[in-house]
């Protein structure tokens, strides 16, 4: 017998998979320095975006959990937790393979400070990615077929910073 459906008074009743330290706010670690389950650092983060008790994914940079992508207790974690999380391509300030040694991401936060960006007064920064494993199409007899999509795992910023080029 597989594992049951949680209910919405399941996943409201569980504490969040993110370490407490990681939450966003003043004072506390920044979450692309290392994993949020464990704490511990990985050579590699993914983004996965938290959802509601309703599975509908929570909007915004503070919905996202960054796991380290080669942490195997980590990921059976996540996927124990009552809590739906998918993964996620992260956004400007929280792209795991871009913005966590740039000197653009404001410290701490999971923004963007460069002044191309569209949500800074910008024309716009080009950002490029590939997608692994495109998309397919899991079907089951009746209603409920779901699409699932690899998210766009971005390589490059044309406005990427390495913080060496900034340090005076």
């Amino acid at each position: 017998m597989g594992k049951k459906k949680p209910t919405p008074d399941d996943v409201r009743a569980a504490p969040s998979l993110r370490r407490p330290e990681f939450e966003p706010g003043e004072g506390t670690r920044d979450p692309m320095e290392a994993c949020n389950v464990c704490g511990e650092l990985a050579a590699r983060l993914d983004a996965w975006r938290e959802h509601d008790p309703y599975d509908k994914p929570y909007m915004g940079v503070d919905a996202l959990v960054f796991l380290g992508s080669d942490h195997e207790a980590c990921k059976k974690a996540l996927d124990r937790h009552p809590r739906l999380y998918s993964r996620d391509s992260g956004a400007p300030g929280a792209f795991p393979l871009l913005c966590g040694t740039c000197a653009r991401r404001r410290p701490g936060a999971l923004s963007c400070t460069h002044p191309d960006l569209k949500t800074n007064g910008g024309a716009g920064l080009k950002v490029t990615g590939s997608r692994f494993g495109g998309g397919m199409i899991v079907c089951i007899r009746g209603p409920g077929g779901r699409n699932y999509r690899e998210p766009t795992v971005f390589e490059k910023c044309d406005g990427k910073t390495p913080v060496a080029a900034v340090l005076p």
